[in-house]
């Protein structure tokens, strides 16, 4: 939660940190002078007409009622008397608009109503993922790519391939944050190699149905699309066997795993940033969230296919690379970190890499700060646009 003291710095705030803001409470009167509640709610109405304002009156009895339809009528999602308030309410009412919020920009992305019955088979079991206690899973198993043909076809299937990749992020991670985990594997067995993609959808009780619905018919289009010709860069086929669903993401006796991540990037600060909370300070007092590393450069991640493939298939025994994405949403001190990182590029401490490699790095920390909403980008899938 974040906190104003007026107007304006609230409409500053809206304004740099959209993508953060998920409800708003906003005091219907100010000292005399400053923008009132009521012009407040107007403005913020005409940025961001999807994003729920709850008023915060001197009352909810008669004596406030004209207040209260004027709010209403500018578009405030609800209102709360200060005087008899109740916190247990307050927050009642918060979720209930931030779960509307998100259902809303849900509907503004796609073009149809999402199907009543699950698209594709998937399986449920009970779960403890805090808050979630169901999960549900399906997924799909690459059939084939499609074959380049001369020098032109190989650039605009890569082109393709690109596209594919970034609407399927999007897709996946502007609606839907910890409700969703995907797995991208890469299974060596029997001198061939499998690639699968297995989704894993978190849901409370039987609001898991809805949840799962949602997530199908947003990613139907990128694994059996309505149109099949070379203009696809991939082509897959649904997993119908109920069993590989469930073992998907259990470990398997006999195997041997090995965990890693890409290296995080410290800066030299005493107080470095990224995404691991710190230790309480002293006298026990909370600190609060101060990020201490970033994200690695994507360059580090990177692999050399054939040698990747290759190495697979000469595996005697069986051998599987599995990957793992998680849609996050950045927080305030999140961004307000990778900003300030940008702008005084010389605290990373990056002494192996290059000016060159540098520059790649901060040109791409200024993709996770730019406000990005549910803009697709390239003409592919057609539907997207």
């Amino acid at each position: 939660m974040y906190t104003t003291d007026n107007v304006l710095d609230g409409l500053d705030f809206i304004k740099t940190y959209s993508e953060t803001v998920s409800a708003i409470l906003l005091d219907y009167s100010f000292p005399k002078g400053e923008i009132q509640g009521i012009e407040a709610l107007q403005l913020i109405k005409n940025m961001h007409a999807d994003l729920p304002v709850i008023m915060l009156t001197d009352s909810d009895d008669a004596a406030d009622v004209d207040k209260v339809v004027e709010c209403m009528k500018v578009g405030a999602y609800n209102y709360i008397g200060r005087r008899t308030l109740n916190p247990l309410y307050l927050f009642q009412v918060v979720e209930n608009a931030v779960r509307k919020s998100k259902l809303q920009i849900r509907m503004n992305a796609i073009t149809a109503v999402p199907e009543k019955e699950h698209h594709f088979t998937t399986v449920k079991a009970d779960c403890d993922n805090y808050p979630y206690n169901r999960l549900g899973i399906f997924g799909f198993e690459l059939v084939s790519v499609n074959k380049k043909g001369d020098e032109q076809e190989a650039i605009n299937l890569k082109r393709l391939g690109l596209l594919w990749y970034e609407n399927f992020l999007k897709a996946i991670s502007t609606i839907y944050f910890d409700e969703i985990k995907v797995n991208l594997k890469y299974i060596a067995e029997n001198n061939k190699i499998i690639c699968r993609i297995i989704f894993t959808i978190y849901g409370i009780d039987d609001k898991l149905d809805k949840i799962i619905n949602n997530v199908q018919h947003d990613i139907k289009m990128f694994f059996l699309p309505e149109k099949i010709d070379n203009t696809q860069p991939y082509f897959f086929e649904e997993i119908y066997n109920p069993d590989l669903l469930f073992k998907a993401n259990e470990p398997v006796d006999g195997l041997n795993y090995n965990v890693f991540y890409r290296d995080p990037i410290k800066v030299k600060s005493k107080k470095s940033f990224g995404f691991n909370p710190i230790e309480n300070s002293q006298y026990g007092k909370q600190s609060g969230y101060q990020p201490d590393e970033l994200f690695s450069l994507p360059v580090n991640f990177s692999y050399n296919n054939v040698l990747l493939f290759s190495s697979l298939l000469n595996q005697k025994e069986y051998a599987e690379i599995d990957i793992q994405l998680i849609p996050k949403r950045l927080l305030k001190v999140e961004i307000d970190f990778i900003k300030q990182v940008i702008k005084e590029s010389t605290i990373l401490d990056t002494e192996n890499l290059t000016q060159e490699e540098k520059k790649i790095y901060i040109d791409y920390l200024h993709k996770f700060v730019v406000n990005t909403k549910d803009a697709y980008s390239g003409a592919y899938p057609p539907t997207l646009e």
